[in-house]
């Protein structure tokens, strides 16, 4: 009867598990910044093809901006098969879709009129879901290209004499921004990290406790069975598979099937009665046994533990300490003594 245990071994996580269960919230956060890329791509491109969107969506160079709006949906949608194929790495992928958003939204945003149309934020919003997918340093790095390439797109508008006037104030506050989301997401996202890593240890340390418990409970002389409201075995020891005379029943099953002795007892508990010490026969030719009975929790219909002892034992255990007793108060035999005639 070790498939209780060996389903509680299986459920530990080894220091591979914990890596792994890193490695799929990185895959996970990564679902979620690809999901809002390939949103944000069609919707800029379908405001644009229908004319249904803002009227300024490609109003400077219109050419640009469909050329753009395309590939950079094109991108997304290539991205998503990169994410199905898990290739490359989260981090690697999340490299280049900033790179290809800052690229994009930067052309989009000259297309359609500068940084006073207020198309620069949506960078913004990739540098925070890179910087809570990266960490460290990559994301000031991302601010700061995105700065440059909006700043960079002030200067061409400045040289190229366009008809719509450079605005390098908004571009200053706009990398500033850039730069406040990055540092701000880095800090939040350390602490939430140094978060999860304190849980992850307290939860290595109770996995740790409850493989102890478990060799514990399987090697004890003392047969345990925990027992829910519904009837059926949530655990049992091999020493209480052994006592009720190794039955077929296993976790899952009802306790009817392992004893019926022992689910006659436990609804008469259940009924009412107060007893605490039940003595029983498993089976005809079997050893008389001990059922104690204690209620997990406050409920009285919640889970029950059965601690099952052989009687025979304990009785046993009893002469001996009788015998024991008994030889300290008996007095020390004097010794005999011999004369040689």
């Amino acid at each position: 009867m070790n498939n209780w245990l060996d389903t509680l071994d299986n459920k530990i996580a080894t220091p591979s598990q914990a890596e792994a269960g890193s490695d799929d919230l990185h895959w996970r956060s990564l679902s979620l910044f690809l999901l809002y890329r390939i949103t944000l791509s069609l919707t800029l491109m379908f405001f644009f093809y229908l004319g249904a969107g803002p009227a300024f969506l490609g109003s400077v160079v219109p050419q640009l901006y469909a050329i753009v709006v395309t590939l950079y949906t094109a991108l997304a949608f290539t991205s998503a098969l990169f994410f199905l194929w898990r290739s490359p790495k989260p981090e690697q992928q999340t490299y280049l879709a900033l790179f290809v958003d800052i690229t994009a939204i930067t052309l989009l945003m000259h297309a359609s009129g500068g940084v006073q149309t207020g198309m620069g934020m949506l960078i913004a919003v990739s540098i925070i879901a890179g910087a809570l997918i990266m960490g460290g340093r990559a994301a000031l790095l991302f601010a700061a290209l995105a700065a440059l390439a909006v700043i960079t797109d002030q200067v061409h508008a400045s040289l190229s004499k366009a008809a719509i006037p450079p605005q390098f104030i908004q571009a200053g506050f706009l990398g500033a921004v850039f730069f406040a989301t990055a540092l701000l997401t880095l800090v939040l996202s350390s602490r939430v990290r140094a978060s999860e890593l304190l849980a992850q240890e307290r939860a290595n340390e109770l996995d740790h406790l409850a493989k102890i418990n478990a060799n514990v409970i399987q090697h004890m002389r003392t047969g345990v069975l925990v027992i829910d409201s519904a009837g059926k075995i949530v655990m049992m020891n091999d020493p209480a598979w052994h006592l009720l005379g190794m039955p077929t029943a296993s976790t899952g099953s009802q306790l009817a099937k392992a004893s019926p002795e022992l689910a006659h007892m436990l609804r008469k508990r259940h009924a009412g009665s107060k007893q605490k010490y039940n003595n029983f026969h498993s089976q005809r030719q079997g050893p008389e046994l001990r059922a104690h009975f204690n209620p997990l929790g406050s409920k009285e219909q919640g889970d029950i533990l059965i601690f099952l002892e052989d009687t025979s034992q304990i009785t046993r255990e009893a002469q001996h300490m009788k015998l024991a007793s008994l030889g300290r108060l008996l007095p020390p035999a004097s010794p005999t003594k011999f004369k040689i005639r």
